[in-house]
């Protein structure tokens, strides 16, 4: 079994086939798709002992996973990609920050990477997080927060944050989003 965020991953030229990013496919080839199992099982698990001991309940929801590939760069992924998206009906909007215009990316001389936003078109929620740089496996647990809290860019532009960092893309991101969205009603 492959999660659907890797088969994304893999199918997405613009993410991966460009000269820059070839490299790293032959990582790809080493994701185990049975530890984000083992740690979906860790989660449920979780929930169920939540559930047995704690007056109100919580319901697995299996959209707010996570995972990481420490390859060189990190590939990070939170929530629902482009296809998950598409194969549960939900149409959605899809937002791309590249860290070539990033200033700590740039201080770094790490400039390879992007964020991504995975947006649901009808609610504005951004339901996932793709993430491909030097260092995804930290920016992922904003990531995870940021779909887990069902945010809209609006209000992921609305945290302060600190300059120069890489959790700028976040916030830059979500400000281009703005922008757009206010040059349509222009």
């Amino acid at each position: 079994m492959q999660s659907s965020s890797y088969k994304l991953a893999v199918k997405d030229e613009a993410f991966l086939f460009s000269e820059e990013t070839l490299p790293i496919r032959l990582e790809l080839d080493y994701i185990k798709p049975e530890l984000a199992l083992r740690k979906h099982g860790i989660y449920e698990a979780g929930i169920a002992i939540h559930n047995i001991y704690a007056p109100t309940k919580h319901k697995i929801d299996p959209d707010k996973l996570s995972w990481v590939l420490f390859s060189d760069p990190q590939i990070a992924s939170v929530g629902l990609d482009e296809e998950s998206a598409k194969n549960s009906e939900i149409e959605v909007v899809v937002e791309r920050y590249d860290y070539r215009s990033d200033a700590r990316a740039q201080i770094d001389k790490a400039t390879l990477g992007m964020v991504k936003f995975v947006i649901d078109k009808k609610s504005g929620v951004i339901i996932g997080i793709q993430i491909f740089s030097e260092d995804a496996s930290s920016l992922v647990g904003e990531a995870s927060l940021i779909v887990s809290a069902k945010m809209t860019p609006m209000q992921v532009m609305s945290a302060i944050h600190p300059h120069p960092t890489l959790t700028e893309a976040f916030g830059n991101l979500a400000r281009t989003i703005f922008f757009k969205s206010m040059m349509k009603r222009g």
